[in-house]
């Protein structure tokens, strides 16, 4: 148990090796990320983290027999602006995009930092029992802060709001925020079955998207669980998984009805479902500590759309921070992206064109992919080097601006966008989207450019129907 519970923590450490007075700071990978050695204290005799697990402390042989040490340089990027903790009160930032005036910042807190995230745009800071929500581009002051009645131990965000697990608060496993401080619904107990210790972001045991929340139960890790986040967190649907779920994540863009969600099982295999609410309501078997089921009084819905297989051999994935992208990668230093995941359900056709596999040196066992903006991907190998790799050798850098096209309903543009570049991938990256939400006539012209006459022959056949 101490052990899931250490994993679980969103933190840069995982564990300190002593060796008589040297002590050693080592990474989820087991790489050394610092080594002390002091013989004045003498050896090291216990150790103790703090509950956000940014600080540990040791008691030592010789007198005054006790020392302090805080986690730092952990770093924390959007898009071109970089967050760092280069000190245990301070935050460095450093933002490409910004004038050269306003292009390195420093955030200076009372209180010691301990777990913090940036993503969509805000940075979260956890001091003691709140967090601090600072807005990209304003960092002289805080744009709202949320109480969570607990050290914060791990940090989730969406396009709309965060959410926030506390260490030693009975009652909730997670409180949800928007980024102005209200708080939306609480994750009951009873819903999620898992301590607040044991969820992570970073091992994807816990994922957040606007409306919703799925989270990987390691009671019964078959099972992957889906919170109405408009409904105080009830639980509406279950995923059930022949194998054991390592891993399951949310999509980050579009509305609910297009949400779908990536889950790792413990074979190495890529599952990809469609995340559908459907009308009804069910009971749902809970276990019990003793092994007994119970049925409880929760809704539960059945989920439409079954899982697809998408990929083997995968040690990690990610979604795209914007779009419908997704990425694998593979201890043999092969990563695969797909650059529009919904074409699994909405036309299975475009998937091979949709598809690009490359080729990087971040390998071994181990493989983290940090981030994925649908152009770069940033991968830690096995031995502890990152490497950023493009998903498509010549059109990676136009995926991002055809799937905001598409978010706002600009076809238009996407058009001309798709007319420039040329590409298979982008025409049938617009048809995917097009089709998803019944805009026929740029699906018809991305058809054609794919030359798939009996597909447009069927578009405009539809669109010729009175109804």
């Amino acid at each position: 148990d101490r052990l899931a519970e250490r994993r679980a923590l969103d933190t840069a450490h995982r564990a300190v090796c002593m060796c008589g007075v040297a002590r050693q700071l080592c990474d989820g990978a087991g790489w050394s990320r610092a080594t002390t050695s002091n013989t004045a204290l003498g050896s090291t005799l216990g150790l103790s983290w703090s509950g956000d697990g940014r600080t540990v402390a040791g008691a030592c042989a010789k007198a005054p027999g006790v020392f302090v040490g805080t986690v730092v340089d952990v770093e924390r990027a959007c898009d071109e602006c970089v967050a760092l903790l280069a000190k245990p009160r301070a935050i460095t930032i450093r933002d490409a995009k910004a004038k050269s005036a306003s292009r390195d910042a420093t955030i200076e807190t009372r209180d010691r930092v301990g777990a913090f995230s940036f993503e969509h745009g805000h940075l979260l800071l956890g001091m003691g029992t709140k967090v601090l929500v600072y807005e990209r581009g304003k960092w002289g002051a805080p744009k709202a802060s949320a109480e969570l009645g607990g050290v914060a131990t791990f940090l989730a965000q969406s396009r709309d709001g965060f959410a926030a697990a506390a260490a030693g608060v009975s009652g909730f496993v997670a409180r949800c925020f928007s980024y102005d401080g209200r708080k939306t619904c609480d994750v009951p107990f009873a819903a999620a079955r898992t301590s607040a210790s044991l969820l992570s972001p970073t091992h994807g045991t816990f994922s957040l998207a606007p409306e919703c929340a799925c989270l990987v139960r390691r009671a019964d890790a078959t099972r992957v669980v889906f919170l109405d986040l408009d409904k105080a967190g009830a639980a509406f649907a279950t995923l059930r998984h022949a194998m054991p779920v390592a891993a399951a994540r949310l999509s980050r863009d579009g509305a609910f009805e297009h949400r779908a969600v990536a889950f790792l099982d413990e074979n190495r295999d890529l599952f990809v479902a469609r995340v559908a609410a459907v009308k009804g309501t069910a009971f749902r078997d809970e276990e019990k500590d003793d092994g007994k089921t119970a049925k409880t009084g929760l809704t539960e819905k059945k989920m439409q759309n079954g899982a697809v297989k998408i990929a083997g051999g995968v040690d990690a994935f990610a979604w795209s921070a914007s779009g419908d992208g997704l990425v694998a990668a593979s201890r043999g230093g092969e990563v695969t992206a797909w650059h529009c995941a919904s074409a699994f359900f909405v036309d299975p056709d475009l998937v091979p064109y949709t598809r690009s596999v490359t080729e990087t040196f971040a390998r071994g066992q181990g493989v983290v992919v940090e981030r994925f903006d649908g152009n770069r991907a940033t991968i830690r190998g096995g031995d502890g080097a990152v490497a950023t790799t493009s998903v498509s050798a010549s059109t990676s850098a136009f995926f991002p601006a055809l799937h905001a096209h598409c978010a706002d309903k600009q076809w238009d543009r996407a058009i001309r966008l798709c007319r420039f570049v040329r590409d298979d991938a982008l025409w049938a990256t617009l048809a995917t989207r097009a089709m998803a939400v019944d805009e026929l006539e740029s699906a018809s012209i991305a058809y054609a450019a794919l030359e798939a006459i009996e597909k447009v022959q069927f578009v405009e056949k539809a669109r010729a129907m009175p109804s």
